[in-house]
């Protein structure tokens, strides 16, 4: 059975007001529309100190749950300890999974699939201004991070098709999560994380080529500087060759 839907469409402009009147036909199917209903954090652990908003997805019809600000599970610095290690920093043999530690972290990736909503799973650190956590991984440890978050994929069923949108950092446009102190300028603060994001896409491409990866979850700002990062950050994953199948930023 056809279905049509009447919609009238008001339409400001300087002169007035006018409208139009048009019919769509919903079984004529030329593309999907995307659902744009996803949320950062919970349902469980949610701040504000309510502990649980599962039903509350559930009715919300969440579509899609980005793995930050959980303040420990999903964290790097609690899925691999030796990440945050202040002496030696991501020393521990990422080949041994004696070396991981996943069950905070498990918890709060099933109480997503819980509700029915897919898993954007950011690789990173939560916002914490006690402790920001936001040293740099030298760079000779770039291949470390980048096996270590391989092996996070790998746990969350990367290739299997269980979470196949991969996110890597969060604003390090933000000094909260990429230290800019010791450079001449942000340019020259950013080039390392430029690098960085370099090796982790392209060992999770390379070892999961199904998989959705980008980032980097800028930082918001004025408009110019959200689009003068973006430039940046694009221009330096081109010369580099590295993959992005998406761009994300907050606004």
């Amino acid at each position: 059975m056809k279905r049509f839907i009447t919609v009238m469409a008001t339409v400001l402009v300087a002169s007035g007001t006018w409208a139009v009147d048009f019919t769509v036909d919903a079984n004529d199917l030329t593309a999907h529309a995307w659902p744009l209903n996803g949320v950062n954090a919970g349902p469980g652990r949610v701040r504000g100190g309510i502990s649980d908003v599962s039903d509350q997805y559930r009715e919300m019809g969440i579509s899609m749950v980005r793995t930050h600000d959980y303040y420990g599970p999903c964290d790097y610095s609690t899925i691999f300890p030796s990440s945050y290690n202040a002496n030696d920093p991501w020393a521990a043999d990422a080949y041994a999974d004696s070396s991981y530690h996943f069950a905070e972290s498990d918890a709060a990736i099933e109480e997503i699939e819980a509700v029915g909503a897919q898993v954007m799973f950011r690789l990173g650190e939560s916002w914490n201004t006690a402790d920001p956590q936001n040293w740099h991984p030298p760079k000779n440890k770039y291949g470390t991070v980048a096996h270590v978050s391989r092996h996070i994929a790998k746990h969350y069923g990367a290739d299997t098709g269980r979470v196949t949108m991969w996110e890597v950092w969060n604003e390090p446009n933000h000094d909260m999560f990429w230290d800019q102190g010791g450079y001449a300028n942000q340019n020259a603060a950013l080039e390392p994380f430029f690098g960085l994001y370099a090796w982790v896409a392209q060992g999770l491409k390379d070892k999961f080529p199904g998989i959705m990866v980008g980032g980097p979850g800028a930082a918001g700002d004025a408009s110019q500087g959200i689009a003068d990062f973006c430039r940046k950050f694009c221009k330096s994953i081109k010369i580099k060759n590295a993959p992005l199948d998406f761009y994300s930023w907050h606004s």
